[in-house]
């Protein structure tokens, strides 16, 4: 009964998400347009305002709302550099995290319904590379947030290990988005706070983060 309770209220508060128009508000159109009166209010109530900032990141990232990047360029234009990170970073596990958890109790058995075939793959490789295999998700953002954090919940990785992975792997795009945040009103698309430099950077540290793996694959070899 609890259980069917908690999924009556998230998808309530889904819908009511979607059909409110919230989205429609995380644009960087809108964070241009109203950046001085935010601005304003970040000034005069700070406190308040990081809170309410931190609050809605976890909520859009749990809910996988569309708006994560404006949220990150938000941060680094109200609350600067440093403290800009933090913010993001702890929303950001934050969330992804409600996420993992609500997929793993709560609503386990449709995912793994829907989707079998997909969770299958991932599965083989969590087994083959581990830890490692989620870092590569973060670092390369090709791969869906949402999707990484819903097919983890449905393997065997542990709470701990999802927790300090997704922390590091989010870390480089979140520096990216709150050193850019900073020129927020020079921003003409979210797209182009990732260039091609960046990308092919992020690439790379999946890449790197993929190099334990391929060494013990070779000690492996050389000890048959």
């Amino acid at each position: 009964m609890r259980k069917l309770l908690l999924i009556l209220t998230i998808i309530t508060v889904s819908l009511l998400i979607k059909f409110s128009g919230f989205a429609s508000y995380l644009t960087l159109e809108n964070l241009q347009k109203y950046r001085y009166t935010l601005e304003y209010f970040v000034n005069n109530n700070y406190l308040l305002a990081s809170f309410i900032y931190i609050l809605i990141y976890i909520f859009v990232v749990m809910l996988s709302i569309p708006g994560a990047s404006v949220m990150s360029l938000a941060g680094g234009y109200f609350f600067k550099f440093f403290p800009g990170i933090l913010y993001i970073n702890f929303a950001a596990v934050t969330g992804a995290t409600l996420a993992f958890l609500v997929a793993r109790y709560i609503l386990g058995d449709f995912i793994q319904k829907r989707y079998t075939d997909k969770l299958k793959i991932f599965n083989e490789e969590m087994d083959k590379n581990g830890h490692l295999y989620l870092l590569t998700l973060r670092f390369i953002p090709i791969f869906p947030f949402f999707m990484v954090n819903i097919f983890a919940a449905l393997s065997n990785v542990k709470l701990f290990t999802y927790i300090w992975t997704t922390a590091v792997g989010i870390f480089p795009a979140s520096i990216v988005f709150t050193y850019a945040g900073k020129t927020l009103y020079n921003i003409r698309s979210v797209d182009e706070v990732i260039s091609k430099e960046v990308f092919i950077a992020f690439v790379l540290l999946g890449i790197l983060s993929q190099i334990p793996n391929l060494i013990k694959r070779i000690s492996k070899s050389k000890n048959r």
